[in-house]
């Protein structure tokens, strides 16, 4: 946005690399997180998204470890 406000491009040049730019940040922080041996990777779909079940879940996790 700073490119936008300071008149260097477009807003929808600066919404599109913002879109670009968050998308490559996701990309490496699975990166990142995939590396970790202890890393738990839990998929919101395996839960139904629903929040309390996936809460239910790591709070079981962490007490058993």
């Amino acid at each position: 946005m700073n490119e936008y406000i300071d008149g260097l491009c477009s807003f929808d040049e600066a919404v599109s690399k913002i879109k670009t730019n968050t998308r490559h940040y996701a990309k490496r922080q699975l990166t990142w997180f995939r590396a970790e041996k202890d890393a738990v990777m839990i998929d919101k779909r395996d839960y139904g998204h629903d929040d309390d079940r996936i809460l239910d879940y790591i709070t079981g996790e962490i007490g058993n470890a």
